[in-house]
């Protein structure tokens, strides 16, 4: 009954847009504020963005002990709502994954934990993950997909801050923004976070789809073997709000500050002002819940001239932002002292 039921709705997803799109904004005053205006959060799809409506939408959780649940919008919304705070990040190109884009925001989610869900069906002893679907299809790298599906570790989908998401700052979803439901994980990258989501399942092996095994998964050879890690936990990484980048500044005292984040806590942040010869620590404050983490940095310039400045953040499990080559590479920037 449920397939067909399913079958009919996803009938009724006319696509706005076919493919991958993005919409980020630049200006920096969008880092400014602790928590981002719902507006200045960018926006990526991977298959285009469905005409969603909040009529008639379900999602079915598949495989558990007592079988099949499905909960429409309005069971979601009657069952308790959990505020989390949390950073959002894009991974970046699946295609181009080492290139580094810094698409981050801090948000308020709200909506229904995904542990009360899955405890609701049973989870079985041989349950290793849950796999996620939205109502999303089309076109991607040449490729066409009849859903956007991923999947995560069950102890992760078992965290308790991971949601079935149905507001933003206090407001419901956008249809733009992945609603009426979207999954949220925090600390996990964005893409793993499924829009438009109508379909979990509990399983005992990873996703099979090109999007949890071609795609989002990073490589790397150890000891003549190609090693694969999938785009799950957000690696250490920073950005610096002021100064801006090209911004010339009086030979006066200067406080540098920006944002810094990671799956684990952050718990150092390095400034060099010479492009990395030498580093200084800055101050770094404690994480609200799952946020991100304001630094800041005192500096009085005694020399005018061109500065490079870069910053590495480290957390407290001992990873550190590379210098080069990874998405997550310390950022850099150049001012100027007149």
């Amino acid at each position: 009954m449920y397939e067909n039921e399913m079958m009919e709705i996803k009938n009724k997803q006319v696509m706005k847009s076919n493919g991958f799109g993005l919409i980020q904004k630049h200006e920096k005053e969008i880092f400014r504020s602790f928590i981002t205006d719902e507006d200045g959060l960018y926006k990526v799809w991977h298959l285009g963005i469905p005409d969603t409506s909040t009529e008639g939408w379900q999602v079915a959780i598949e495989g558990g002990v007592d079988g099949t649940l499905t909960l429409t919008l309005k069971d979601l919304q009657e069952l308790e709502q959990t505020t989390v705070m949390s950073f959002q990040e894009c991974a970046g190109s699946p295609v181009f994954p080492d290139i580094p884009q810094r698409r981050v925001g801090n948000i308020v989610w709200e909506g229904v934990r995904l542990r009360d869900v899955l405890l609701q069906v049973g989870v079985g002893n041989n349950i290793k993950f849950i796999h996620s679907s939205g109502v999303d299809h089309g076109d991607f790298n040449g490729q066409h997909y009849e859903s956007y599906d991923k999947d995560l570790p069950l102890e992760m989908a078992l965290n308790d801050n991971v949601l079935l998401a149905l507001k933003i700052n206090g407001e419901p979803l956008s249809n733009s923004r992945g609603g009426p439901v979207r999954l949220i994980v925090p600390g996990y990258y964005g893409t793993n976070s499924t829009k438009w989501l109508n379909r979990l399942a509990l399983a005992e092996t990873r996703h099979n789809g090109d999007f949890t095994t071609r795609y989002y998964n990073d490589r790397e050879v150890i000891d003549g073997a190609e090693v694969l890690t999938p785009v799950w936990e957000i690696k250490p990484n920073s950005l610096l709000v002021f100064p801006e980048n090209g911004m010339h500044l009086p030979k006066e005292k200067q406080t540098l500050w920006g944002w810094a984040w990671g799956f684990h806590p952050i718990s150092k942040v390095e400034v060099s002002l010479n492009a990395g010869l030498t580093w200084q620590d800055a101050e770094i404050e404690s994480r609200d819940e799952n946020s991100w983490q304001r630094f800041s940095f005192e500096w009085e310039p005694h020399v005018i001239g061109e500065f490079h400045i870069v910053i590495r953040a480290s957390d407290r499990e001992g990873n550190v932002q590379p210098l080069l080559g990874k998405r997550n590479q310390v950022y850099r920037s150049i001012i100027f002292v007149s």
